[in-house]
């Protein structure tokens, strides 16, 4: 089940607002998302519903059909995967889907489709957001301060570099979900499956 933005009320959960300028200064305006100009611009409207800490699904326009959109190179953690929080078992991929449900409420962000995926059908995206001052790339956002992670293709090669790099900057800090000592990483979770299984599962 998803969760719409509008109802993002956890301010103990999470403190959304406190993001550390030194962990996204430097990852603001990578190559791949210069090279993105031309494309036209999405918002992530107030009432869109999100799967995880990736993906959301959204409308143009009141009564046209519903869109589902992921954030390019970005892997949120699984739903259905858990770590020991504040003293309390909590779905990890539930905490990815707030932080994204938080900063898309902050920022307000303006996408632009990069490629469409079939498996399952969404459009692929890279999303621009202002936080405080600073325009950010949303996914670097999500991935340096450790809600995200960079997400990886079938044949294990990272999608963007960019994220790799913003991955590390997190894992060094202890930030976000790294913080955790039994973070279950979707990464080695996901290409286990695909090893065993010959495909990977989508966990909403």
């Amino acid at each position: 089940m998803g969760i719409r933005s509008r109802a993002f009320a956890q301010p103990g959960l999470l403190a959304v607002g406190a993001l550390s300028a030194a962990m996204v200064l430097g990852l603001l305006q990578a190559d791949h998302i210069r090279a993105q100009t031309a494309a036209p611009t999405i918002a992530i409207p107030a009432d869109a519903t999100f799967l995880n800490g990736d993906s959301w699904q959204a409308s143009a326009s009141p009564g046209s059909a519903t869109n589902s959109y992921r954030l390019y190179g970005v892997q949120s953690c699984l739903r259905g995967t858990s770590v020991m929080a504040e003293g309390q078992r909590r779905d990890c991929g539930e905490i990815s889907m707030v932080y994204l449900a938080g900063l898309a409420r902050l920022g307000r962000p303006q996408c632009r489709a990069v490629a469409e995926s079939t498996s399952p059908r969404q459009t692929l995206v890279i999303c621009r957001a202002t936080l405080g001052q600073q325009e950010v790339d949303l996914g670097q956002a999500m991935i340096a301060v450790g809600f995200a992670f960079a997400a990886y293709a079938p044949n294990g090669e990272p999608v963007a570099l960019a994220y790799v790099a913003a991955e590390e900057l997190a894992r060094k800090e202890k930030a976000g979900l790294w913080r955790y000592a039994d973070l279950p990483h979707p990464t080695p979770i996901l290409l286990g499956a695909l090893k065993q299984r010959g495909s990977i599962p989508r966990a909403n």
